[in-house]
Formats: structure tokens, sequence, C-alpha cells
């Protein structure tokens, strides 16, 4: 179990966690970018270990891209045991204020076969805290 923060995020911004579940133990940075400006890092996350949630700041709502890159590049990884190869990333997605939005990888690493390494998202939306304090989810 991972613990969730489900506070909202500051007006105007989004929030979020990489979940970096999946099996490989390469060596891999998470950056996140505007879709405008992909080779320019809103955000990077170093020094990521495999099973581990981490998450990254509040950025401002818009179209962003998330990819897990080796250290110090900025191509996302392309996954070649799919036919055609994809490439790992969540691009030109449109993520609102308010909005708790965390990007998942699943499956086994890179270079090892079968090659199941790929990319999801799930988006999350809570109430104002009520009088207990709670928040609730509403999306």
């Amino acid at each position: 179990m991972i613990p969730e923060d489900l506070t909202q995020p500051n007006p105007g911004k989004f929030k979020g966690r990489w979940y970096r579940f999946s099996e490989t133990s390469a060596v891999i940075d998470f950056r996140i970018s505007k879709s405008s400006s992909p080779n320019l890092d809103e955000t990077r996350i170093t020094d990521l270990t495999p099973k581990t949630a981490i998450p990254y700041p509040e950025l401002t709502a818009g179209e962003y891209n998330f990819n897990p890159v080796l250290p110090d590049q900025f191509d996302p990884l392309i996954n070649n045991a799919f036919n055609p190869p994809i490439t790992v990333e969540v691009a030109n997605q449109q993520v609102s204020a308010g909005v708790i939005f965390d990007v998942i990888a699943t499956g086994n690493g890179l270079g090892q076969a079968p090659n199941s390494l790929l990319l999801t998202t799930a988006s999350t939306q809570t109430a104002p805290p009520d009088a207990n304090g709670c928040y609730q989810i509403v999306q």
C-alpha cells in the first residue's frame, strides 16, 4: 500500500507521483516537459529505484510530456519489443488545474524478453475537505 496525498494542489496547479512499478533496475530519470518545449525540463527526478512512488513538484496546468529517459538525456525510451516499436512516454497530455495526475510504469525492463515496459496514467480530483477534514474523491 502506498499512501496518496489527496490534498488539493494550489490554485492553477496540478500535482502527482511517478510510480516506477517496472522491474527494471536501469538507471533512468523521470522528466516532465511542456509539450510546446519538449527539450526543456519543467522538472526531472533522478536517482530512482525500482518499485517506488515519488511525488513530483506542483506544476501549472497545461499540456505536458511525461517520460523516463537515460540520465542527462532528453529523448524518450523506445520499446523495440513491439511491432512497430513504441515510444515510452505520455505525450501531449492536457492536465487541468486541481488534478492529481499520476504516471505509472509497468512491466519488465528494456532489453529483457519479453519486454513489456509501458506507461499508463491515473487522474484524480478531490472536493475540498468536509467539516471533519476528510477529502472525497469526485473524479
